[in-house]
């Protein structure tokens, strides 16, 4: 049966297009510990980790790409099934894939494609992406943005020299705002910042999750 599987999920596989890209992943609300393919039998398995990203990783296949784990079955064999899946024929010049769990009890997963190009996000700056159905106004240090659901925007330290900045987010909802959070984050301008906003069960954090990740730009990138 697992032979059978494993050719049918071959077929379907061989009548989609196919695509050459390289991409980058990270993994939030997500602790996924297994190993994780891009193929329904065989390849080479690769690490997702949380708040962190991970190295670039080539693809050549069919797109949309899909995501398995593997475990073993009652008979003892080795079988993978399917976590989650993205369309990349349109993805962006440095794409990052983000894994999030689609619900607390679930093992499906929502993947998500970000830019994450030094063009989009330089050294010194916030990528900030709301993943949550709320319009979110914010502040880090001067800069002021307006951030609609499933939306992005982008703030840049003005004084590169200061070694901590402040943040602030509100819900706006009919012309009046709803205190979400209030924080200091320290910053480096040697580093880029992703902010992710996501859903969350914490009625004390206004319903929401935020993840600050940090990425050490060498020179040599630039």
């Amino acid at each position: 049966m697992t032979c059978l599987l494993s050719l049918a999920a071959l077929i379907a596989q061989g009548n989609q297009p196919q695509i050459n890209i390289k991409f980058r992943a990270l993994a939030i609300n997500y602790p996924h510990r297994s190993a994780i393919y891009m193929e329904p039998d065989g390849g080479t398995p690769m690490r997702i980790y949380p708040n962190s990203r991970t190295g670039w990783i080539n693809y050549s296949g069919p797109n949309p790409i899909t995501f398995y784990t593997e475990s073993l079955n009652s008979k003892k064999e080795k079988v993978r099934t399917p976590i989650g899946s993205i369309d990349v024929s349109n993805a962006p010049q440095a794409p990052l894939l983000v894994f999030s769990q689609s619900d607390s009890d679930g093992k499906q997963c929502i993947i998500n494609m970000l830019d994450d190009s030094l063009e989009t996000s330089p050294a010194g700056s916030y990528r900030i992406f709301n993943f949550t159905t709320k319009q979110i106004a914010g502040m880090i240090d001067n800069q002021k943005f307006l951030l609609d659901p499933k939306a992005t925007a982008y703030a840049r330290v003005a004084n590169p020299k200061d070694f901590e900045v402040t943040v602030k987010l509100a819900e706006t909802s009919e012309g009046k705002a709803k205190h979400l959070y209030a924080s200091t984050w320290t910053f480096s301008e040697n580093f880029r910042y992703l902010v992710l906003i996501t859903p969350s069960d914490d009625r004390t954090r206004g319903n929401i999750d935020i993840r600050l990740i940090p990425d050490l730009i060498l020179e040599e990138q630039g």
